[in-house]
Parts: structure tokens; C-alpha cells; sequence
């Protein structure tokens, strides 16, 4: 079980090992992203004094994930291709979604999710969306037994393509 909360300054350098450990898991996978530096300590940090930022602590007090969520929008979904979203209803996003490499698998990356809706849910916003690799297929199956739907295909501001998902929490 872990305790999800709002990330601390002193969280930082323990999310960038996480971060490193995906980056070589992706690496290893096959899988082309987070390959070319991103997400940097710098992002976190701006995620952090927004207050969008969020890490899951182990009772002993490990950081074992960590994720963004927020409620400003998403410049880079204004366009969708192949598809459309559900609605064009006020949204929340989870971005820099990452778990501790030793604790994959273990339904961790789900119960953020399960907390997202609850936050978004206490905002009045009933709508989720969010984005991954069209290789990440870890990511694309937990959002889909989140009941998130594929909805087409966004391009981020690097010109790179990511598979589009939205879910209406109800």
C-alpha cells in the first residue's frame, strides 16, 4: 500500500532515479521514450511549485512512483488525428506517469489513477485524458482496465506521435 502526496523539494532526486530506471527500461524495450533526456529534473520542479506534482510513499517512506496531474489544460491535445475526443469538456491530465522499477507490476501506476479520479472528482471536472507511446504497451493496457478510450493520436511539440486517451469518471 502506498500514500499518495504532493511532492516535496527534498522528492527531486529521488524521482530522477526513478526517471533514470524507466529511461533504461524504455531503452531496453525497444521502446523510444523519455530517450532524449526528457522528463528533466527542471520539468518536476515546475510541476512541483505548481502543484500538480505527486509521489507515492511506501509506509516505510520510499518513493515509489511519482506522476503529474493537472488541470490547466493541454496545449498539445487541442488537435487530435484519427480520431476525436469524447467530449470537449474541462479535463485532467496525467503526465510523467513513473514507477519504481522493482515495484512494476504490482498495481501502483493504477492506484494514482484511482486517486487522480478521486481529486478530479472533488474539482467537479469529470474527464480524463492522457497520452502515451504507441509501443508503451504496459501503459496502454492500464489504461484501458482504467476503462480510458483510445481516441486518436496527438503530436507533441517535438513533432513526436502519442496514442490519445480519455476516460469519463463518473
Amino acid at each position: 500500500m502506498i500514500q499518495i502526496r504532493p511532492t516535496r523539494c527534498e522528492d527531486l532526486p529521488q524521482i530522477m532515479k526513478l526517471v533514470a530506471d524507466a529511461q533504461r527500461w524504455f531503452f531496453e524495450q525497444g521502446i523510444d521514450q523519455w530517450q532524449d533526456g526528457y522528463p528533466t529534473s527542471e520539468i518536476f520542479a515546475s510541476d512541483l511549485r505548481a502543484g500538480n506534482s505527486y509521489v507515492g510513499v511506501s509506509s516505510e517512506g520510499e518513493i515509489l512512483l511519482a506522476g503529474t496531474l493537472s488541470f490547466d489544460g493541454e496545449p498539445t491535445y487541442a488537435k487530435i488525428y484519427e480520431g476525436s475526443w469524447l467530449n470537449e469538456e474541462p479535463y485532467a491530465v496525467v503526465h510523467r506517469l513513473v514507477v519504481a522499477s522493482h515495484r512494476r507490476g504490482e498495481g501502483l501506476a493504477g492506484s494514482f489513477l484511482e486517486y487522480a479520479f478521486a481529486v478530479s472528482l472533488e474539482r467537479g471536472v469529470h474527464n480524463m485524458r492522457i497520452d502515451t507511446h504507441r509501443h508503451n504497451l504496459p501503459m496502454q493496457r492500464l489504461l484501458e482496465r482504467h476503462r480510458f478510450l483510445h481516441c486518436g493520436r496527438i503530436l507533441l511539440e517535438s513533432g513526436a506521435e502519442r496514442e490519445a486517451y480519455q476516460r469519463l469518471i463518473l
